[in-house]
């Protein structure tokens, strides 16, 4: 095959392109958000920054040594979790939400939704406006973990009546409170439960009614950081494993694909499929010219002296010595006639020029061989002149060789 399909240039082009899209998906997928497209990372959550979030709360367990991490999978909480936190489910919440609190397998702690939050559009991660969550909504959910429970809001209490943490936590505005005797006070008064114990079928679960105590916005007021601290030191008992914050109630999933081939199709995982399909497609076309008739097989090399001559003529045009040639063909032509008009031995070039130019004379052949071997080595000719001084030449060597034995230079008159 004669012809390229694809350059170079081309093929390195292809090659940097293909390479830079491959970086591209491998710094995606180590940047990849791994709450997925589904999450609400500006509402309340572990995984969001927002001031509702609980980011701040998950970073301070994690510099205290605890061992952290969001739950996102479909099960109700890590197999070696001792303590799942249900924090804020979205609502209306589906009844299938209060029975994987009820299964859950660890301690539980269960923090009921205040806040609902608008996304900023320009920024994903923070809230543009928020609005309390009418109380009887959250009501209906509370009262699908607690039957006889109730919500209220109140002005924030200045002091509790009942705080068996020892830390009082700090507020303003309304307080959510909670209203029920199944509950059993562990800081709150006549006023409301704050925080609650909820003892059944051998489990205990712990029901925080105002988050403002541990999302982003309010831990850092007065001593809230060290009331959650407090709080899961109490949750936890003398036990020692991972908290996981349940984050399937807001929305995130983390699945697994059903198969390799699926997860071929997943970002960013695509990216590298789509290479592949574009590096196959690349291959056939560069091959498709290989198949089909084959091609005639070109002119091979030329035999005989036409070939000689031009094979020879090209070597030299190769070689640079191009406009030697002339010269010495003139030279050789010389030496050649002057051997077969048998010219006295040992004349020069010079000497042997004038002698056929003298032969010539006689012979009434009209010849300049001193003349054009003056001029070529002199370089006075250009190429075009000089090949032409060269078949000048020929012309002379064969006239003086066709007339004859006539006489030679010093042999007097010719006889009659």
């Amino acid at each position: 095959m004669n012809g390229r399909w694809l350059s170079p240039r081309l093929v390195v082009l292809l090659a940097a392109g293909s390479a830079a899209i491959f970086s591209l998906s491998v710094i995606l997928a180590a940047f990849e958000d791994p709450a997925g497209p589904a999450g609400e990372k500006a509402g309340p959550g572990a995984y969001s920054t927002s001031s509702l979030g609980y980011a701040g709360l998950h970073d301070l367990l994690k510099r205290l040594g605890w061992t952290v991490k969001p739950g996102d999978a479909e099960d109700p909480g890590p197999a070696d979790a001792e303590i799942v936190v249900f924090a804020e489910p979205n609502l209306p919440a589906p009844p299938s939400v209060a029975a994987k609190i009820a299964r859950s397998p660890g301690r539980t702690l269960v923090v009921l939704p205040k806040w609902k939050g608008t996304g900023n559009p320009r920024r994903s991660r923070w809230i543009a406006e928020i609005e309390p969550i009418p109380p009887a909504k959250i009501e209906n959910f509370f009262a699908s973990i607690v039957p006889d429970g109730r919500i209220v809001r109140r002005t924030w209490p200045t002091q509790w009546e009942t705080n068996r943490l020892g830390i009082a936590p700090t507020g303003s505005g309304m307080a959510q409170l909670m209203l029920s005797p199944g509950l059993e006070i562990l800081v709150g008064g006549e006023s409301g439960i704050l925080l609650g114990e909820l003892r059944e079928g051998g489990k205990t679960a712990w029901i925080l009614s105002d988050p403002d105590v541990m999302s982003n916005h309010g831990i850092g007021n007065g001593d809230n950081a060290a009331f959650m601290l407090a709080l899961f030191n109490r949750v936890r008992g003398d036990a020692a494993g991972t908290v996981a914050f349940d984050e399937t109630l807001h929305g995130y999933r983390r699945r697994a694909p059903s198969s390799p081939l699926r997860l071929m199709f997943e970002f960013p995982f695509v990216v590298a499929t789509a290479l592949g399909f574009l590096s196959a497609i690349l291959l056939i076309l560069a091959g498709a010219r290989r198949f089909g008739r084959p091609e005639k097989a070109g002119n091979g090399p030329g035999f005989g002296k036409a070939g000689l001559i031009g094979n020879s003529a090209r070597l030299m045009e190769y070689s640079g010595h191009r406009d030697h040639i002339p010269r010495s063909y003139v030279r050789m032509a010389m030496a050649d006639a002057g051997g077969a008009l048998h010219a006295p031995p040992g004349l020069a070039e010079t000497a042997l020029a004038a002698w056929l130019d003298d032969l010539g004379r006689r012979r009434r052949v009209n010849t300049e061989f001193g003349d054009v071997l003056r001029k070529m080595g002199a370089g006075a000719y250009g190429r075009t002149e000089a090949l032409a001084r060269a078949r000048d030449v020929h012309r002379w060597r064969r006239d003086l060789l066709a007339a004859g034995p006539g006489p030679r230079p010093g042999s007097g008159k010719p006889k009659p």
